[in-house]
């Protein structure tokens, strides 16, 4: 546990490090009002829409590269590899307290569930990005972050299905499944599929709110003295 302590704390401490920042995981959406734009003179408002463009491939994987090491997946790593051994949870092969191993078990999970995500992305076009909002009421931004989990941007701009969110959450525990010896047609991954789109859906609400988070606490001004 000192391990896992360290490790969550050394993560932690480095949060703000992103492996691949060229892709990073939240833009401003194109339709939404830019937060830096300044108002004219009489105060009339403006919307100053911000150009869309597409990732590359490699740049895709680079995302999908950052969602699987980047410091917060880590973290989560560590955190359920803790509870699980603090819970006894029986792991499939057996392996009652082995720390490493349970880590190793949900970074090669999510690994799986990433790159199936980035093949089906590479063939329909998918653009893997969140955009923020940034405007409106709480709820309205809400329904968007919660109905951009299932509708995503392609590389034209245009609008369709996340298919690379299904594929992946119901692909890979079925996957994991067969790998622990589990019955083929058990009902775990039907479960594990839908509360890993619960969890995506939670995880876009989050992305919309936090640059609002960042600012009243300061965040990055407060990481920017730290780090020098």
């Amino acid at each position: 546990m000192t391990r896992f302590c360290f490790t969550a704390w050394v993560v932690l401490a480095f949060g703000g490090v992103s492996l691949a920042p060229l892709t990073a995981q939240t833009s401003l959406a194109p339709d939404s009002q830019s937060q830096d734009a300044q108002a004219p003179p009489d105060g009339a408002s403006t919307t100053v829409p911000a150009p869309f463009v597409p990732l590359t491939l490699g740049q895709k994987y680079m995302f999908t590269a950052n969602k699987v090491f980047s410091p917060g997946a880590m973290v989560l790593y560590n955190f359920r590899s803790g509870a699980d051994l603090l819970l006894r949870k029986r792991m499939p092969w057996g392996v009652e307290d082995s720390y490493g191993v349970r880590t190793a078990s949900f970074l090669g999970r999510s690994f799986l569930r990433q790159n199936l995500a980035f093949g089906v992305r590479a063939f329909d076009h998918e653009d893997p990005r969140y955009f923020v909002l940034g405007t409106g009421t709480a709820w309205t931004r809400v329904k968007y972050a919660v109905t951009r989990t299932f509708l995503v941007r392609n590389d034209s701009g245009g609008t369709m299905p996340a298919y690379s969110l299904f594929a992946a959450a119901y692909g890979a525990p079925l996957l994991a499944d067969r790998w622990g010896l589990q019955h083929f047609l058990s009902p775990q991954p039907l479960r594990a599929g839908t509360v890993g789109l619960g969890i995506a859906a939670g995880s876009d609400v989050m992305q919309e709110f936090w640059p609002d988070i960042k600012r009243k606490l300061k965040l990055d001004s407060r990481l920017h003295r730290w780090r020098h």
